[in-house]
């Protein structure tokens, strides 16, 4: 008996190294597949982006499809904006009873069939289909909170990435691809199936490589829940308010302004789509490059540079109306300088600031609110930019009336070191200019 034992040691010795070699070979193919997983996120986080911000460039063409009013672009911006905010809750709990990747690969299904049914609606020229559209991007379209779920699930696949620079470089090739697509696809529906034939081809590969990857277990919660976010919202006060509104007013001018870029360009310069790709490129890379390295060079609360700023801002609110007088040239270097450089540094450091006021603790919701409010600003500034243009249609100088309130705001912030301050001075500037009589451009 001892020796048979003996003679059979060297075979359970055999099937042992066999079976850790075995377990090894799979750890080694789970590890190489969570790399091609941890690949393939961030190629469709590019690919997401670029579907979905090539349509600004040529906007106009999205407005001679579906001529849109007042109303209904208030509707179209309540649809994506309300649905999203109850929808939250409903999502990520989604998300956790599968996984992130699975969760985030069906929202860009969605989003896909959501700019299919775009296409359709400026093919058939239809504003049901449009609004259409919108409500399942409202409902259905939660890509950062997928996002940060499957990056965490792939424990550590990421690394490497950045996924900050992954989003700007994703985003300039978006505003050039979206020239592209307008100078070159004759038909707006055509380029838009083309966009949404990108986010279906991302959405499939997410999905079918989804089931040869191994995720981390669903118990441990990986990034803070909305739950949490929306609990710690409830107890806080409005101190938030004023801490966040000069940033928020920072954003709000840029934005106002910005969003008539691609109007301005075509219908006043005739520029080809191409070219105003490239100047909405140059835009994102002063917001997103240019504006972080002067605010690293010169400090986050600089004076000297936030005055600066701040006067050029007030000098770019008022002369507005006349910018496109002069000639491409000067309409480029004035909205340069004037609204997007100062702008952005403006909100940068303010938004330092007043991120600085939350605890430690807090830091994380702290962002993500300030992140949300600035969002929410500057989509809803578009809509007050529309509406005062519709209620001083026979006015010149109404794009001035619009935004000098927001500028002169600022100043009363930076001068008085009060946000109150700040926040009366807005409406009761923005009545003074309606009140008063309108200017002409030479008067300005």
């Amino acid at each position: 008996m001892p020796l048979q034992n003996e003679r059979r040691t060297p075979k359970r010795r055999q099937r042992s190294f066999k079976r850790n070699k075995e377990a090894k070979y799979s750890e080694d193919a789970g590890t190489t597949w969570r790399s091609y997983m941890g690949f393939v996120l961030n190629l469709a986080t590019c690919i997401d982006a670029v579907a979905n911000a090539s349509a600004l460039p040529i906007v106009t063409l999205y407005s001679a499809s579906v001529p849109l009013s007042l109303w209904s672009l208030t509707l179209d911006q309540a649809l994506l904006f309300f649905p999203q905010l109850w929808s939250s809750l409903v999502a990520e709990r989604f998300a956790r009873r599968i996984n992130g990747v699975t969760a985030y690969a069906t929202t860009l299904l969605v989003t896909a069939i959501s700019i299919f049914v775009r296409a359709n609606a400026l093919r058939d020229h239809s504003l049901s289909l449009y609004l259409l559209a919108r409500l399942i991007n409202g409902l259905f379209r939660h890509t950062v909170l997928f996002n940060a779920l499957a990056v965490r699930e792939l424990s550590g696949a990421s690394k490497g990435y950045d996924a900050k620079k992954i989003v700007i470089v994703s985003l300039i090739v978006a505003m050039l691809f979206g020239g592209a697509l307008g100078d070159y696809v004759s038909d707006v529906a055509f380029a838009t199936n083309i966009l949404a034939s990108m986010e279906f081809t991302a959405a499939l590969t997410l999905i079918l490589l989804s089931f040869k990857c191994k995720f981390r277990s669903k118990t441990a919660a990986p990034v803070p829940t909305v739950k949490a976010y929306k609990d710690w919202l409830m107890k806080q006060s409005s101190h938030w308010i004023p801490a966040f509104a000069p940033s928020t007013l920072s954003a709000s001018y840029g934005s106002m302004i910005q969003c008539m870029y691609p109007f301005i360009d075509r219908q006043v310069f005739h520029l080809d789509y191409v070219f105003i790709g490239l100047h909405l490129a140059v835009v994102i890379i002063v917001q997103a490059v240019l504006a972080p390295l002067v605010v690293k060079r010169y400090g986050k609360m600089n004076q000297w540079m936030i005055h600066v700023c701040a006067a050029f801002l007030s000098v770019g609110a008022w002369t507005s109306p006349w910018i496109t007088d002069n000639g491409l040239a000067m309409y480029l270097c004035t909205t340069l300088f004037f609204t997007d450089f100062s702008a952005a540094v403006l909100e940068l450091m303010l938004s330092s600031v007043a991120e600085d006021d939350f605890k430690a603790s807090e830091k994380v919701f702290a962002c993500t609110l300030h992140r949300h409010v600035k969002q929410a600003v500057k989509q809803w500034s578009r809509i007050l930019l529309v509406s005062v243009h519709t209620v001083l249609s026979n006015r010149e100088d109404a794009m001035r009336v619009a935004t000098t309130p927001v500028a002169v705001g600022l100043v009363a912030f930076i001068f008085t070191r009060n946000t109150r301050v700040a926040l009366v001075v807005v409406p009761l500037t923005a009545w003074a200019l309606v009140a008063s009589p309108p200017l002409d451009r030479k008067a300005i």
